[in-house]
């Protein structure tokens, strides 16, 4: 044998035992993982998070509307959607199976209800937490999809079909896939979140009954946080993600710190599938 050949077969070994590795230490995760879920059932207390009081008021069950077949798709900025973005829309249409509606700065106007108009926050905020503040605004007053503008793992005509099929169901998913997606809430919450991670509802992709309590409860969580810094955003505006230091508003204080506790609480109406997952890949 050469000693190119032989090189060849030490790396091919070395690469076998570095993916048996890894299949390992991740079966040995998932074990331990499930081993806590069925330890410590998942049992929602409001009073046992003190730091997050809005869980203590519910909102009232109204009529239980249909989800409407379309995505919203988001792009908050002027400046140029870059290709790859661009790139990832087209799949979006060319897969999701049903009308893709692309919210713009130019059609947004469509969108705002009568009685209900933007946050006066919303124009200071970074373009990636208007994002997450028109997901809340648009899934609880119209209802239906919410993609990020992602590759989409396939059709999600089934998945309408699914949720509008079960009247115990507010909300459909795709479950987080690891307790290093949860953010550092400290305390039971974050103690809760990373045993019950299987149970949090990932924010890239969801579809949602129009004005079910878990929108309701969620949009009006964000406005009151809009409440609080509009004073600082006027002063401190955003620019595009999170690049300006005295920007206000944390990375996660208006989309996750507030829709992953609210997984907790309303798991019972809350449909997870694994399938529904983006795929975890450059997009920017």
């Amino acid at each position: 044998m050469t000693d190119e050949k032989v090189l060849q077969a030490a790396r091919s070994a070395k690469h076998q035992a570095w993916t048996l590795r890894k299949a390992s230490v991740q079966q040995a995760r998932a074990f331990m993982n499930s081993t806590a879920q069925r330890l410590q059932p998942l049992k929602f207390n409001p009073y046992r998070y003190p730091l997050h009081r809005f869980l203590r008021f519910d909102e009232p069950i109204q009529e239980v509307l249909p989800a409407p077949e379309r995505v919203f798709v988001l792009w908050t900025g002027m400046n140029e959607m870059p290709s790859i973005r661009s790139a990832n829309l087209d799949r979006i249409r060319a897969t999701v199976g049903v009308p893709v509606e692309l919210v713009t700065p130019g059609t947004l106007h469509d969108w705002i209800v009568e009685h209900h108009p933007l946050h006066p926050a919303y124009p200071h905020l970074s373009l990636t937490h208007r994002s997450d503040y028109l997901r809340a605004y648009l899934l609880h007053h119209h209802g239906g999809g919410y993609m990020d503008l992602k590759a989409p793992a396939g059709s999600w005509a089934d998945k309408f079909t699914r949720l509008n099929s079960d009247p115990e169901a507010w909300v459909l998913g795709y479950p987080e896939d690891s307790k290093g997606r949860i953010p550092p809430y400290g305390g039971h919450m974050e103690r809760d979140l990373r045993i019950h991670f299987a149970s949090v509802m990932g924010t890239m992709a969801m579809i949602a009954r129009p004005r079910s309590p878990f929108t309701a409860e969620w949009f009006h969580e964000v406005e009151r946080r809009l409440d609080y810094f509009l004073p600082l955003l006027r002063d401190n505006p955003g620019g595009v993600r999170d690049e300006i230091d005295l920007y206000p508003v944390g990375w996660t204080q208006i989309l996750a710190d507030i829709a992953y506790p609210l997984s907790l609480k309303h798991h019972d109406h809350i449909r997870l599938e694994k399938g529904f997952t983006p795929p975890d890949e450059a997009y920017r």
